[in-house]
C-alpha cells in the first residue's frame, strides 16, 4: 500500500513527456507573431500589390507565409493604412 502511493506520487513528480503551453504562453506566442498589414490606405476594390503590404506585430491577422495567397486580389473594402489583412476582406475572389 505504501509502495503503491510512492510509485503514484514519483508519477505526478516525473510529469508527462508533451509539452503544452500555458495561456500566459499561448498570449506571448501570439503577441510575438507577425500579421500582413496595408501600408497604406486602400480603397473598396484595389487589387492588392506587393508594395501595398507591410509585416508587423501583432500576429492577429494573415500570417507573412501567405503573402503570395493576396498579391492580385481585389479588396471588397477599405482598410486604412496599419490595418490588418484578413481573408474575408477579399470576398469570395476566384483565386482563393
Amino acid at each position: 500500500l505504501n509502495l503503491k502511493k510512492k510509485l503514484l506520487d514519483t508519477k505526478k513528480i516525473l510529469g508527462s513527456n508533451y509539452k503544452t503551453l500555458s495561456n500566459e504562453e499561448n498570449q506571448t506566442v501570439k503577441s510575438l507573431r507577425r500579421s500582413l498589414v496595408a501600408s497604406k490606405s486602400l480603397s473598396k476594390g484595389s487589387r492588392i500589390d506587393k508594395s501595398d503590404i507591410m509585416i508587423k506585430r501583432p500576429g492577429t491577422g494573415l500570417s507573412p507565409s501567405q503573402i503570395n495567397k493576396i498579391v492580385g486580389l481585389k479588396l471588397i473594402k477599405s482598410k486604412k493604412k496599419d490595418e490588418i489583412f484578413k481573408m474575408k476582406d477579399f470576398g469570395k475572389n476566384k483565386e482563393l
